[in-house]
Formats: C-alpha cells, sequence, structure tokens
C-alpha cells in the first residue's frame, strides 16, 4: 500500500499576538508581568508543538487547530480577559473595536501602506521583512510622510504584523524541484503599538528555536 503521506515542505512557526493597545510600564510591576510571561511562554510552546506534529503527521487543517488551540489557551486564562471580552477603561467604560473583513476598504490598517510594502517585496527584491521596516520602521515611508506629528499625535508607535516564508532563491528557478531543506515561517514584524503582550518563535544563530515573548519594544526592564 502507497503512504498518502505528502513530504513536508515548511517548517512553521507561530506569534500570538494580542492586537493593538498602549500598555504602559507604571501598570505592569515585576510579578504581573512574570504571570504573563509563563502564560504565553506555555502557550506558544504547545501551539507550536502542535503545528509541528501536524507538520509531519497526517493531520488535516493544522494550522487551523494549532489557531483554536491557542485561542481556546489564552480564553480559559483570567490574565487575557476570559469572559469579558474587552479590557475596561481607565473611566468605568468599556470600548469594543468590529472590523470587518468583506474586502470593501472599511479596515484599520493604513492600506496604502500595506500595499506599498508588499509592493516592496513582489517587485523590488526585498524580504517582506525589509520591505515592512522600510514602510514602518525608523525614518520608513510613514515617518516621513507623517513629518512633524510623528511621536506626537500616535502615528508612529506601530508598525504592522505579518508572517512570511523564506523560500531558498534557488528553488525558486524550478517549481517542480523539491527542497533539500524546508521552507521557513519567518515573523516579518512583531509590534503595532506602544506596548501589547506577544509571544514568537523565531531561528537562532544554529538554526535552533528561540522563544521571544514581549510586552514593549524593548525587553521588559
Amino acid at each position: 500500500m502507497v503512504s498518502s503521506k505528502r513530504p513536508a515542505l515548511f517548517k512553521p512557526t507561530v506569534i500570538i499576538h494580542g492586537g493593538a493597545g498602549s500598555i504602559e510600564r507604571s501598570r505592569l510591576p515585576p510579578e504581573l508581568w512574570a504571570k504573563y510571561h509563563a502564560s504565553l511562554q506555555a502557550y506558544l510552546r504547545s501551539t507550536y508543538q502542535l503545528l509541528n506534529d501536524s507538520k509531519n503527521d497526517e493531520v488535516e487543517n493544522g494550522a487551523l487547530n494549532a489557531v483554536t488551540h491557542a485561542v481556546s489557551l489564552l480564553e480559559d486564562d483570567e490574565l487575557f480577559n476570559c469572559g469579558r471580552g474587552s479590557s475596561t477603561k481607565t473611566i468605568p467604560t468599556r470600548r469594543a473595536l468590529a472590523v470587518s473583513g468583506t474586502g470593501n476598504g472599511d479596515s484599520f490598517l493604513r492600506v496604502n501602506a500595506a500595499r506599498t510594502a508588499l509592493a516592496m517585496a513582489r517587485f523590488g527584491g526585498k524580504s517582506l521583512t525589509d520591505a515592512v521596516t522600510a514602510v514602518s520602521g525608523p525614518g520608513g515611508e510613514l515617518q516621513q510622510s507623517a513629518g512633524d506629528r510623528w511621536k506626537v499625535t500616535g502615528e508612529g508607535s506601530g508598525g504592522m504584523i505579518g508572517i512570511e516564508v523564506e523560500v531558498p532563491s534557488k528553488e525558486l528557478a524550478s517549481a517542480s524541484t523539491s527542497p533539500k531543506e524546508l521552507y521557513k515561517g519567518v515573523v516579518a514584524w512583531d509590534i503595532n503599538c506602544g506596548g501589547m503582550f506577544r509571544a514568537w518563535m523565531e531561528e537562532g544563530e544554529y538554526g535552533e528555536d528561540v522563544e521571544r515573548v514581549m510586552v514593549f519594544r524593548d525587553e521588559y526592564r
């Protein structure tokens, strides 16, 4: 009997991200950060393991299963608004943000910025990471367009979140060629605001998996 297993093409990665927010250092003491860090690290590990198990076994909807798993863990953790659905503001009110995915232009992301980044990657020979940095990073297109508003009116506090697939250029020459090494998922940009909980896997200097858990742009101190 011929096995129906297909050889794995990708080494998957994962990023767990809280969305957008403005968590301040003064409101996150070390003991509370330790709890968030422990939860995020545990959920990152188990989700990443599930993704890799799905890659090697005959499991349908591996990515969907992993996402469902991660969301379920977060929903069952009181640190992450379990059963509440939104954060309480400094004044006792709640605010919700609804985002439509109809494709009619009703999006919270500045569409022309995303388009520019994708165009750089598609036609300029840049990786998605370099393209997003050129748009959202220091001295990038968004900062240049904001001028004096940068860091004053809220512009410049974030970026765009994304994961890209790194494909060896030699493999692009022939789509029928089986890669000798797995294509790799790479986190292109991990922060889009002043402060937000997030965790992801990245490749270390020697190809090892490295866990990253962050809340601010720089390491928590």
